[in-house]
């Protein structure tokens, strides 16, 4: 993959090379990537180009759904390697690409955990910021993207099936999400999706659509922690629908195990759908959103800050680039009980409500969006 930025928006030209495609490159947690790389390109300030031509040191690591990218100066000549680690954790995801690259980008970034690492290795790693599921309409070189990716990791020869539905997956999103198409809930999200004015109106509605999990769904966390969060979310969802009867908008996601063990908080399959969510999302005033697995902070919150919503979560543990404020960009919450009083509070004063609905819109277009996220982290990675 290459990349190089005009002289329209800096001096000095980046041009991004040898960008190892592997299976988990369009996985949700790797879409907000390729979004702003297909945005950037799109607005000049980037060069874009696919290559299976790699540092074999590089090809033969452990990718572990990390990304690795080649940036060259054009005019100093200086070539970066550039990893982006998107796991949910804190743990590095390949240390392998951590020693071979120059820069590694981590997205759930916690001090007490880089803190330990060898000096050497913690030196090269910076913070990526929020990460969310979203695709660029700019997309292109669909089909020579696959080719390299099922070339280099030789899955047509491993696994046929694989190889045909994957191909054909992709290229049906592809056209759907170009073409605007909404059929069979198969259509990706794109970024513009999302958005919100802060001045358009809002419904007095509080919002929390939440997912419990398995040891199945889970089998990397223990029992007894996808007890205590599944806990948390049954009863802040039990005390929001209490406390604020048809002004709270929300439930389980349906599943089995949701509907068997929760009835009274199971939302219908149908009303759970990722469009219907969305819909929600872009209407209700408040949205809460709780710590997810590996205590990350999930796609929801990312999602309220382009919609421009008021924000209630459970304390974040990871560090941002740039931090969101208590009390600015959102209101925290330990207890179901200080939940409902942090949603009382934003929907009794309207004028607070809407402060915090324009700094989310603000935060969102300097830290959230795909192109400007990904140019940070660009900029940032050739002067480390």
């Amino acid at each position: 993959m290459t990349v190089s930025v005009s002289r329209k928006s800096r001096p000095a030209k980046f041009k991004m090379l040898n960008v190892k495609v592997h299976p988990d490159i369009y996985s949700p947690h790797m879409a907000q990537v390729y979004s702003g790389l297909y945005d950037l390109a799109e607005e000049g300030k980037i060069t874009l180009k696919f290559t299976s031509r790699v540092d074999n040191n590089i090809k033969k690591s452990a990718r572990n759904s990390v990304l690795c990218l080649q940036i060259s100066d054009s005019e100093s000549g200086q070539i970066r390697t550039v990893c982006f680690d998107m796991f949910d954790g804190c743990e590095i995801s390949s240390v392998e690409r951590l020693r071979l690259c120059h820069v590694y980008v981590k997205r759930s970034y916690f001090d007490e955990y880089i803190n330990k690492l060898d000096i050497s290795d913690r030196k090269k790693i910076i913070r990526y910021g929020l990460n969310y599921e979203c695709r660029s309409r700019n997309e292109s070189n669909i089909l020579k993207r696959l080719l390299i990716f099922h070339l280099a990791s030789n899955s047509f020869s491993k696994n046929p099936i694989f190889f045909l539905k994957h191909f054909l997956s992709e290229v049906t999103r592809h056209l759907l999400l170009i073409y605007d198409i909404r059929k069979f809930g198969f259509k990706p999200r794109s970024v513009g999706d999302f958005l919100v004015q802060p001045s358009e109106p809002a419904e007095l509605k509080i919002l929390f659509q939440t997912r419990l999990w398995t040891s199945q769904d889970c089998p990397r966390i223990s029992e007894g922690q996808l007890k205590e969060i599944n806990d948390r979310r049954v009863n802040t969802v039990r005390s929001l629908k209490k406390k604020f009867g048809k002004q709270f908008v929300g439930g389980l996601i349906y599943t089995d195990f949701a509907k068997k063990n929760y009835p009274d908080c199971c939302l219908p399959a149908e009303t759970t759908n990722r469009e219907h969510y969305i819909n929600l999302v872009k209407k209700c005033l408040v949205c809460v959103t709780t710590t997810g697995l590996h205590d990350s902070i999930g796609f929801k919150l990312p999602e309220y800050l382009a919609a421009s919503r008021c924000i209630v979560t459970e304390p974040l543990k990871y560090q941002l680039p740039v931090s969101l404020k208590e009390g600015k960009n959102y209101l925290s919450f330990c207890t179901p009980e200080e939940c409902v009083e942090a949603c009382e509070k934003l929907l009794a004063n309207p004028q607070f409500a809407n402060q915090m609905r324009y700094e989310n819109h603000e935060y969102y277009l300097n830290e959230v969006e795909p192109s400007a996220l990904v140019y940070k982290c660009l900029k940032a990675a050739m002067s480390l």
